[in-house]
C-alpha cells in the first residue's frame, strides 16, 4: 500500500529546496527501530512524495493504514530524530553529488530542461539540509500533507469494499488543507483475465476534503 502526497521540490521556496526529501526521511524514521519488521520505503520527486508499506496478510492492512495515517497527520514524526535524519540525508547528498551518474544526469537536464528544474533536484541543496530546523519541517508538513493533496493506493488480493471501509475508519477524522488540489478518479479497466484495476474515490462526508484516489488491484 502507498501514500502519495503532492509535494516535491517543484513546490519549495529557494530556502526550502530539499525539505520535501528531508521530511520523507523524517516520516520514515520509525523504521530505523530494529524491532520494526515491515518492508517500508519512500521517494521524493519534483511533484510528489510517496511512502510504501508492504503487508503480507489481510490482518496487517489496518496496521499499514494506521501507519500511513500517522505519516499524513504528522503524529509519526519524532523530533528527537531530526539531527540523526539530517546525517542520513547529508550522507545521501554526498554520495549523490560525488557520483558519475549525477554529472551525466545534470548534463542531460541542462540540455533538455529549464534551469530552474535543474536547480531543484529533489535531494536538495546542502546549505538548506544542514540549516533546516524542526519548526520549518513541521510547518511544511502542516501545509502540504493534507487530505486534498494526498492519495492512498492499495494493491493486492482483498475485498474492495472492506478496504474502503478501513480507509474511511482510519482517515475519517483528518481535516483538509487548501494547499493544492489532488483529483480523484473513478473507472474500471479490465486487463486480460489476470486482474482488474478499479479506481474508486473515497470522497465521503466523514472525511473533510477531496480525499484519496483509492487504487485497488484484485488478483483473480
Amino acid at each position: 500500500m502507498f501514500l502519495v502526497n503532492k509535494t516535491g521540490s517543484r513546490y519549495e521556496k529557494e530556502s526550502e529546496i530539499g525539505i520535501s526529501h528531508f521530511l520523507e526521511h523524517l516520516c520514515l524514521g520509525f523504521a530505523k527501530n530494529p524491532s520494526y519488521d515491515k518492508l517500508v520505503s519512500g521517494a521524493t520527486f519534483y511533484e510528489h512524495t510517496h511512502y510504501r508499506i508492504r503487508v503480507e496478510t489481510a490482518e496487517e492492512i489496518p496496521v499499514g493504514l494506521a501507519t500511513l495515517e500517522q505519516i499524513l497527520s504528522g503524529k509519526i514524526i519524532n523530533p528527537e530524530q531530526v539531527n540523526e535524519i539530517r546525517e542520513d540525508v547529508v550522507s545521501e547528498w554526498n554520495g549523490n553529488y560525488q557520483s558519475e551518474s549525477y554529472y551525466i544526469r545534470k548534463a542531460v537536464f541542462d540540455e533538455l530542461f529549464h534551469k530552474d528544474l535543474v536547480s531543484r533536484f529533489p535531494i536538495g541543496r546542502y546549505e538548506n539540509i544542514i540549516n533546516l530546523d524542526l519548526n520549518e519541517l513541521l510547518a511544511y508538513h502542516k501545509k502540504f500533507y493534507a487530505t486534498n493533496s494526498s492519495a492512498i493506493m492499495c494493491f493486492g488480493n482483498f475485498e474492495l469494499l472492506d478496504v474502503e471501509k478501513q480507509i474511511i475508519s482510519t482517515f475519517g477524522n483528518l481535516k483538509e488543507s487548501r494547499s493544492h488540489t489532488f483529483k480523484s478518479y473513478i473507472g474500471e479497466l479490465a486487463c486480460e483475465s489476470k486482474y482488474t484495476i478499479k479506481f474508486s474515490p473515497v470522497s465521503l462526508k466523514q472525511i473533510k476534503g477531496e480525499i484519496y484516489c483509492l487504487l485497488v488491484i484484485n488478483y483473480k
